[in-house]
């Protein structure tokens, strides 16, 4: 034998490991880790554009000591992986996970992909959904696909803007408990600055939008495998989203009938907890099916959970007008247009119709009740009907972000500066235009309550939409960057969690008050961020406890459709709706 170890012989392995000894030796510049046959070469570097070129030069070398010593490297199994908890680029070419040592690792250092591996039986794969330690890590772990680091910014604005919601539901429950200074309230939206929070309900349109924009992506994403439309498709995305939300609703209900009754007992306890008790009680079903914003929503068993039904009735909506659009794909524009302007036309319709308000007013009178015996609320806001605008300007920018996610839209000044201003001047001028209207002096028309109606809220759905398609195009790039902080991005995802959590944490609070409390703009303040503190480190047990295995089981027992991102050219059979792109020398 003139190169190489007889096979088979006792002092095979320990001439085998003397024979590749010396390969550290022939690459000092990079760490060389054997195991018998196995060998990993690992670089350390804090400069990421340098690591690809030592890698390629390390292989290289490795290749010629192979070669002199009569050995060859198999290059199915030879594989790239870059580790690191920052941005990693698109310096080397990555696989999902990779094996070493008996152990499958990620980029990201999680242990989602070797916990996954390890279950093989389906009662193994039930106990893993149960798993803490897993559920963690699929908390934590964020994808490393371009169409995550498109849209990883919407879990930071989801984040935000739940903070907001928290924040609003803290004034109401507060203003509704003992106040010593009555005035304050009086005389709330007399200041310009304070009509922000009196338009607290805006901020649910952000949700409308998000919902619709991702119905629609991911719509598209699943008819680009089907040639042929088939209702058994629509029907299982409508069972996924059932079946994802509904436990940890019923859960979070449960508490409300139940344990909710022993929170302490001031004064308003029966005004701010009894009430709610009791609508839990008797009313509590009407959440799962949905439809608790028709059915007796006048005692609706947590209020906040208005937006669920509504969103899941637009969310049928929207199936069936995705459905329309695949059928009808040469008509998508004007199915657009016409579901848009229909959207847009219902609210100012049923405002002229019924002589409505042109606000939703926050007066002592209407929080006190929570708006529950405001018919205005009902008719224009909590319903399903009132916020299909909102839906389709999502399901439209849902439409142009798919039309356009691997298209260079320009990133030019002039572009960035029309951005913040359809975004954050837009946004805030349509809500900075209700101050007049809280004005004694200020009378308005049946007419003009329906435009504000049919515009306001829709307007504002707009500039949120542009809003997030900038951030997928980075026009908005301070923007971007907060709203994709990885902690903001995992904060969002406790949003569900926290949304039905966040109302309970606030009437227990509330209804603990023994004395009436002297408020003012530093005492909300603290409070939000108590509140909102509180709230989420119990979303975060509630989303880890019970939300996310609800959603594993989900995907373990209810068939999921395969997303799989690929090149237009390679499977869309929708027209798409382009925008202008220039090359990257131009931008």
């Amino acid at each position: 034998m003139n190169v190489g170890v007889a096979q088979g012989s006792n002092l095979g392995p320990i001439l085998f490991l003397i024979f590749v000894n010396d390969l550290p030796d022939y690459l000092p510049e990079v760490k060389i880790i054997q195991f018998v046959d196995d060998t990993t070469i690992e670089i350390d570097s804090h400069d990421i554009e340098y690591i690809p070129e030592l890698s390629r030069a390390s292989q290289s070398r490795a290749l010629e000591w192979f070669s002199a010593n009569g050995l060859s490297m198999n290059p199915e199994k030879t594989q790239n992986m870059m580790f690191s908890l920052r941005d990693k680029g698109e310096h080397l070419s990555q696989v999902p996970t990779v094996g070493f040592l008996g152990l499958q690792l990620d980029a990201s250092l999680t242990w989602g992909a070797h916990v996954d591996g390890l279950s093989s039986t389906l009662i193994e794969k039930i106990i893993i959904c149960f798993s803490i330690p897993s559920n963690l890590n699929r908390l934590k772990r964020i994808k490393e696909t371009k169409e995550m680091q498109q849209l990883r910014s919407i879990q930071g604005i989801r984040f935000f803007n739940m903070v907001l919601v928290i924040s609003c539901h803290h004034i109401m429950i507060t203003f509704v408990g003992p106040v010593s200074n009555t005035n304050f309230l009086e005389t709330l939206t007399d200041k310009f600055e304070n009509i922000f929070f009196a338009s607290g309900g805006y901020a649910v349109q952000t949700f409308f939008v998000i919902s619709a924009w991702l119905l629609s992506y991911h719509v598209l994403l699943i008819f680009e495998n089907e040639k042929k439309l088939r209702l058994k498709t629509l029907f299982w995305i409508f069972i996924n989203r059932y079946v994802r939300l509904t436990p940890t609703l019923a859960v979070v209900i449960g508490l409300h009938a139940t344990l909710m009754k022993f929170a302490p007992r001031g004064p308003f306890w029966d005004h701010i907890v009894g009430e709610d008790y009791r609508n839990c009680r008797s009313n509590g079903w009407t959440n799962l099916l949905y439809i608790n914003n028709y059915v007796n929503p006048k005692n609706m068993c947590m209020q906040q959970t208005w937006y669920l039904a509504a969103d899941t009735q637009l969310f049928i909506l929207g199936l069936f007008i995705m459905a329309l659009l695949k059928k009808r794909r040469n008509n998508i524009k004007l199915i657009l247009s016409v579901c848009l302007i229909i959207g847009i036309a219902l609210p100012g319709i049923l405002a002229y119709w019924n002589s409505s308000d042109i606000l939703i007013r926050a007066y002592p009178e209407t929080i006190y009740r929570s708006y529950l015996q405001d018919e205005n609320w009902h008719l224009l806001f909590s319903s399903g009907y009132s916020n299909i605008g909102a839906y389709i300007i999502g399901i439209i920018f849902g439409y142009l972000y798919y039309s356009n996610r691997f298209e260079n839209i320009p990133t030019t000044r002039i572009f960035r500066v029309l951005w913040y201003i359809s975004t954050f001047g837009l946004g805030l001028t349509i809500i900075g235009i209700s101050y007049p209207m809280y004005q004694n002096s200020y009378v308005y028309s049946k007419l003009s309550s329906a435009i504000y109606w049919s515009f306001g809220r829709n307007i504002f759905s707009l500039a949120i939409a542009i809003g997030i398609f900038g951030m997928t195009r980075k026009l908005g790039r301070l923007c971007h960057r907060i709203c994709s902080w990885t902690p903001f991005v995992v904060l969002g995802r406790l949003t569900y969690s926290a949304y039905l959590i966040h109302v309970l944490i606030l009437r227990i609070r509330a209804s603990s008050l023994m004395y009436p409390i002297y408020v003012d703009r530093y005492l909300f303040a603290i409070g939000t961020i108590g509140d909102a503190a509180t709230t989420y480190i119990f979303a975060f047990l509630v989303c880890l406890l019970l939300e996310m295995p609800i959603s594993a089981l989900q995907k373990l027992w209810i068939p999921q459709k395969i997303k799989e991102e690929k090149k237009l050219s390679n499977g869309s059979t929708f027209p798409m709706i382009k925008i202008d792109s220039v090359d990257k020398e131009g931008v």
